[in-house]
């Protein structure tokens, strides 16, 4: 049995819990500030944790799998930030980030197809303008991950130990009772499973997610270590049959469109498009693969993401009260 066999054997299932826990919670940059804006840290935590447990579990997978790979430490620029406020700024106006994108539609909310649609003439415009597309991973490094030692093995050891005391002081607040059938899991229980899962997925294929196929679909690259397209699209639909099974448990799922929340998403997907092409990633791949590698362009294409989604919400906030006078 090939070792490529093997790796699918494994990847598939994990696609598909990905997507089951990605529609019961989320690691979307949106909600997080949504929920510190009022004045609650649930949601950060969770997706902190969701980078520890990636820390902690992918990083020894990819010292013994062979072909298994951390994220490229690619230089901090002005571009990238940018582009994550930009990313940020389109979340809020789409509604959600890109994996809330995948769980949505898949739950019949046919209007987030034009998410992915606005994404990819957000990366047309961009390559007509002259944005670049294609990062030279000649100016990255590897990750201090990148092969065992003491230090990491220490940092490891942390990770899991934080991500694990959280998750069981959760355990005795969560319901358990039906837990396939919930609408929602706590925060914290979902992001536990989308980062072993997903993390597990990024540490065997690099980054995979739309938001890195539609770039290769146009012949260009937002990642140095990106993976072949066929890979991408057999993870992809393990992912969606994944959240369409967990909207049909929980009684979620059910056909519709919306005209005015279709233009909000294209427009959305638009920025979306241009930032992750630009800041290399959107918070998915920041979270489950950059971050967790200690690669300081994450750290800050995060910050940049949660920094448009603020400036994105007080605006929309600010515009809501000035209608209402």
């Amino acid at each position: 049995m090939s070792a490529l066999y093997i790796k699918f054997l494994l990847s598939i299932p994990l696609a598909f819990l990905l997507g089951f826990a990605a529609q019961k919670g989320s690691i979307c940059a949106v909600r997080v500030v949504e929920d510190l804006l009022r004045g609650r840290f649930r949601q950060l935590v969770a997706v902190l944790c969701c980078s520890l447990w990636v820390l902690g579990v992918t990083v020894p997978l990819a010292w013994i799998v062979p072909g298994s790979t951390l994220a490229i430490a690619m230089p901090v620029t002005l571009s990238m930030v940018v582009g994550g406020i930009a990313f940020g700024i389109g979340a809020v106006v789409n509604g959600g980030c890109a994996i809330s994108t995948l769980t949505r539609c898949a739950a019949g909310d046919v209007s987030r197809a034009f998410t992915v649609l606005g994404m990819a003439l957000g990366l047309i415009l961009l390559g007509v303008a002259g944005g670049s597309l294609d990062p030279d991973s000649s100016t990255g490094r590897l990750s201090p991950l990148a092969s065992p030692s003491p230090p990491a093995w220490v940092l490891i050891g942390g990770a899991v130990l934080t991500a694990g005391a959280v998750l069981l002081r959760t355990r005795r607040d969560c319901g358990w009772r039906n837990l396939l059938r919930q609408r929602s899991w706590d925060p914290v229980v979902a992001t536990t499973l989308i980062g072993l899962s997903g993390g597990t997925l990024y540490a065997l294929h690099g980054p995979w997610m739309y938001t890195s196929l539609l770039p290769h679909a146009l012949n260009q690259s937002v990642s140095p270590d990106g993976v072949p397209v066929w890979e991408m699209l057999v993870l992809l639909a393990a992912v969606m049959a994944g959240a369409a099974w967990a909207a049909f448990l929980s009684g979620r799922s059910r056909l519709r469109i919306s005209v005015g929340q279709a233009g909000r998403c294209m427009f959305g997907g638009g920025l979306m498009g241009v930032g992750g092409a630009l800041s290399i990633g959107g918070n998915d791949v920041m979270v489950l693969h950059t971050i967790p590698a200690l690669a300081p362009s994450g750290i800050a294409g995060l910050a940049a993401i949660f920094l448009g989604s603020l400036a994105a919400i007080l605006a929309n906030r600010a515009y809501r009260r000035l209608l209402a006078r």
